[in-house]
């Protein structure tokens, strides 16, 4: 009897049974543990083939039985792990040096705003100061104006006073000079009144006497 049928149905029932092979997927890293044991086989009585370090991104093959998944890790090693072994969140071996340099883009981004924060508070302290000087100036200069209208104030009433005075007296004078006047045109008057008339000659038949 021929053995070939039946190693041709041998191979098709482990054809059969065995999981399918998919594409490799590399999302996946060793999970948050110190490290791992990789196994020849599905199985911790397969030989091991080496460790893999926590957080090293692993690449799966699809092949699966049981528990087991077969991966290939970051020195193109090829074994098996538990898949509960395996995370698809983010590495902290990645995710820690991301971090850092986030923190320390973050770092860099503060201490150049506060730099600029400084030279606007610069600027600031500086228009404030102008502005203050600005004010004093203003003070200043409206009290020498006050000062200044207060003179003109004073020294306009003077010179209506005496601008007054002037008038009074001019008035007066001009009155001195007309009683003066009328005065003196009595006392004529007066004198020309009792001075003696000349007489008038008789004139006579033959002439003058």
């Amino acid at each position: 009897m021929s053995h070939k049928p039946l190693a041709i149905a041998a191979l098709l029932g482990a054809a059969l049974l065995a999981p399918q092979v998919t594409a490799a997927e590399s999302n996946y890293s060793i999970s948050e543990d110190i490290y791992i044991y990789l196994h020849a086989g599905p199985g911790t009585q397969f030989r091991i083939l080496g460790s893999v370090k926590a957080g090293i991104p692993v690449s799966i093959t699809g092949e699966r039985q049981g528990e087991y998944v077969q991966i290939i890790d970051d020195r193109e090693r090829t074994g098996w792990v538990k898949q509960d072994q395996l995370t698809q969140a983010e590495s902290f071996r990645l995710a820690v040096p991301r971090l850092n340099e986030e923190v320390a883009s973050l770092k860099q981004q503060l201490e150049q705003q506060q730099a600029r924060n400084g030279q606007l508070q610069s600027q600031v302290d500086q228009l404030n100061s102008q502005l203050e000087a600005s004010q004093r100036a203003a003070m200043n200069t409206e009290a020498d104006l006050k000062t200044t209208l207060d003179t003109l104030s004073a020294e306009n009433e003077r010179l209506e006073k005496e601008n007054r005075s002037m008038k009074n007296s001019e008035r007066w004078q001009w009155l001195q000079q007309g009683g003066m006047v009328a005065g003196a045109g009595l006392v004529l008057g007066l004198i020309i009144a009792y001075l003696p008339r000349p007489q008038r000659r008789r004139r006579n038949q033959s002439g003058w006497v």
